[in-house]
């Protein structure tokens, strides 16, 4: 769990950040795990460390989902709407980049 606590401010900034701010903490955070995943003997397990990922992707997917608000991008002009998408899409896109390469073995 001491491993955990290097990780806080990346979980902190998934579950409360913007999502450019959560595009920014991918790579940090993934470098971090991979650590964690070699260096700790409770997340060493496959099995642990995959449900660590899970529950880190559901967390980003909730947050992805919360930003889709028809009402409010219908009124957004076009390019406002066009850049939240285009950021959503973004933040999907890497977070499975990170996720299937950090998931392979060291």
């Amino acid at each position: 769990m001491k491993f955990l606590t290097t990780l806080e401010r990346h979980f902190k900034n998934v579950a409360g950040g913007p999502l450019a701010g959560i595009l920014d903490t991918l790579p940090p955070m993934m470098n971090a795990l991979r650590m964690v995943w070699i260096i700790s003997r409770h997340y060493s397990d496959d099995v642990r460390m995959g449900a660590l990922f899970c529950r880190i992707a559901r967390e980003i997917a909730d947050r992805v989902e919360a930003t889709i608000d028809l009402k409010v991008r219908i009124a957004l002009q076009q390019l406002g709407a066009s850049w939240l998408l285009l950021c959503r899409q973004r933040t999907a896109i890497m977070l499975l980049s990170y996720m299937y390469p950090a998931a392979t073995p060291v």
